[in-house]
């Protein structure tokens, strides 16, 4: 299942200025996606629906995952 959320190209020009030393064209791995599902559940939290939504999901995620 695809559960990319669409991101406007100045947006994403904006990230790799200022994140971004060079960007990973992959996709995540599976063991994060499960990873991310599980802790999704177990959290209550929902998929994005606008970048801003799938920012707060990532910094959510990457926080759990940080506190195992």
């Amino acid at each position: 299942m695809d559960y990319s959320t669409p991101v406007p190209s100045n947006e994403i020009d904006l990230a790799k200025e200022i994140c971004c030393d060079e960007l990973i064209e992959q996709p995540a791995s599976r063991e994060f996606v499960e990873l991310a599902h599980l802790i999704m559940d177990e959290e209550d939290l929902t998929m994005p629906d606008d970048a801003q939504e799938a920012l707060s999901l990532y910094i959510d995620l990457i926080y759990h995952i940080e506190n195992i």
